[in-house]
């Protein structure tokens, strides 16, 4: 399936037109369209318990440039219905503006989906993304097991991104979603949480994931203009060769806090991150356990933080065999 708008869509619209539910999509290569295979929700009805497995998606989102609305695979719930229990599994997506998009728009509900097993590259904004905005909720997903890489068309790039933002007349909300065991490696930055314009990320965690040899941020948490991250777990991950292993920041009246960072590994060998941890006007973290090597200037560094418990494992120069 080659040069469509959309390549494969199941869309529920319409009142009372029926709830989407059951189908498989499996086997298919889909290459040059806007969006490659799309599951949208639109109507009264939900659209669940879909599979979407073992396809081939490629060079879609780009007309003349590069759009971030674009993706190779989207599920989209959108004006106020349901997307739950949907599975993206095993494909294979490349070369897409996005590789993997779990939305939820304009008062729309995305829960207990799941994305595993897939092999996302070379991808110009994000491999894999959660997005929420205009009353927006992802919640209870899961993405696990996934290989991304190459992800870098821009500075802003993420391997993984969990983005809530304010649009039209209210924020999006994203919780209680778990990133677990997912391999990131050679993207502008690995894994990212992002809460913008007074929208909420909180009790997501980030875990027993592989973050390597990047750019910018291994992983990162990041929210300004009264965005509020909270509550978060960033745990049992190893993550080395980048500027900054994991990186919080908040600005223009924005907050995180509550965030627990535990036992982490930040190194790897004789590769090491520029800051191994840093955090940047949070509050009330717990930084516990992580055992943190080869840091060019710091092994944690904390800015203008209140209400921090450091403790745990000693940052050290050594490999283990020499501590």
């Amino acid at each position: 399936i080659s040069y469509c708008e959309h390549g494969i869509e199941f869309r529920d619209y319409g009142y009372g037109s029926g709830d989407t539910v059951g189908n498989t999509v499996t086997g298919n290569t889909v290459e040059y369209c806007y969006q490659g295979i799309r599951l949208w929700s639109t109507s009264e009805d939900c659209i669940m318990e879909n599979t979407v497995s073992g396809n081939t998606v490629r060079h879609c989102g780009y007309y003349g440039e590069w759009d971030d609305e674009a993706a190779g695979i989207f599920l989209c719930a959108d004006e106020g219905r349901n997307l739950y229990q949907n599975t993206v599994n095993g494909n294979t997506v490349y070369n897409c503006s996005n590789g993997i998009v779990l939305a939820a728009v304009n008062g729309g509900e995305c829960y207990y989906n799941t994305a595993s097993g897939n092999t996302v590259h070379d991808c110009y904004y994000t491999g894999i993304s959660l997005y929420a905005d205009n009353g927006g909720e992802i919640t209870y997903n899961l993405v696990t097991g996934n290989q991304v890489y190459l992800c870098n068309g821009y500075g802003g790039a993420t391997g993984i991104r969990l983005y809530a933002q304010y649009i039209d007349y209210d924020y999006g909300y994203i919780s209680h979603n778990t990133v677990d065991g997912n391999t990131v490696y050679q993207c502008a930055n690995g894994i990212g949480l992002d809460a913008d314009d007074g929208s909420d990320l909180m009790s997501n965690t980030i875990s027993n994931n592989t973050i390597y040899n990047g750019t910018y941020y291994g992983i990162y948490l990041y929210t300004e203009n009264e965005g509020e991250i909270t509550a978060c777990a960033v745990q049992d991950n190893e993550v080395y060769g980048w500027e900054m292993g994991i990186y919080l920041e908040d600005l223009s009246g924005a907050s995180i806090y509550n965030i627990d960072i535990l036992d982490n590994v930040l190194y790897s060998g004789t590769t090491g991150n520029d800051y191994n941890i840093r955090a940047d006007h949070c509050d009330q973290l717990i930084i516990s356990g992580n055992d943190v090597a080869h840091g060019q200037y710091h092994g944690i560094y904390l800015l203008n933080s209140d209400s921090v418990l450091v403790q745990g494992k000693k940052a050290r120069i050594g490999t283990p065999e020499q501590a």
